[in-house]
């Protein structure tokens, strides 16, 4: 009979992470407290761990269900679709450089979309989507629902993000992409570019594109 490793906080069985040791089960079999990407949390046998009966809370399971209910009718690898993983992939414990924006935060996506894509891609259609518009919340704070969600262009989009950069403009306050778009003679990216290198609100006004200042854009 095969000998089973110790299993310790911290390892990782599929999309479970072991936290702690639990209380064993009515048949006295060793069990785990685990954490699943999504975030619910299961007790699990030591057992199936080691055999990958138990990867996760059955959120995958849910999920390929899903996948493969559009993989048959050609949805797969669309736009459409590819907005709704990634939504799904940001909202997770694991999406590494992204965590602190939305997991971290509370953020999450309703279950009427997170199991079922097809739900998401029928209200998308119906409310705006075009592949030019990015999917954003409108309360920055809450969750992706579909009273919450909208479709709006990038620079809208940069508007609402929490951690714009905020400016005084001739005693008016707006952000930066804001007075970019309105003042700027040059793009967004150049205007960004200036401004981390110490240029003033003015210089970058008044400065159209490929005029040096101690740099060339």
């Amino acid at each position: 009979m095969r000998r089973l490793t110790c299993v310790k906080a911290g390892d990782k069985y599929g999309r479970f992470t072991v936290i702690s040791e639990a209380d064993k089960s009515n048949t006295g079999k060793r069990r785990w407290l685990c954490i699943c990407d999504c975030g619910n949390e299961r007790k699990v046998h030591q057992y199936s761990l080691h055999i990958g009966m138990s990867k996760s809370c059955g959120c995958l399971q849910r999920e390929t269900i899903a996948e493969n209910r559009y993989t048959t009718h050609g949805m797969t690898g669309t736009p459409i679709y590819k907005r709704w993983r990634a939504m799904v992939s940001r909202c997770r414990p694991t999406a590494k450089h992204c965590r602190h924006n939305y997991y971290d935060r509370g953020i999450s996506v309703c279950n009427e979309w997170k199991n079922d894509p097809a739900a998401f891609i029928e209200w998308a259609l119906a409310n705006g989507f075009r592949e030019d518009l990015e999917l954003d919340r409108k309360d920055n704070s809450g969750n992706y629902t579909p009273e919450n969600a909208h479709f709006v262009t990038r620079s809208e989009n940069g508007r609402n993000r929490r951690d714009n950069l905020n400016v005084t403009y001739k005693g008016e306050k707006m952000t930066f992409v804001e007075f970019a778009e309105r003042f700027a003679a040059c793009s967004l990216s150049a205007a960004y570019h200036r401004y981390y290198h110490q240029w003033t609100l003015d210089e970058i006004r008044h400065t159209p594109t490929r005029t040096k200042r101690n740099l060339t854009l």
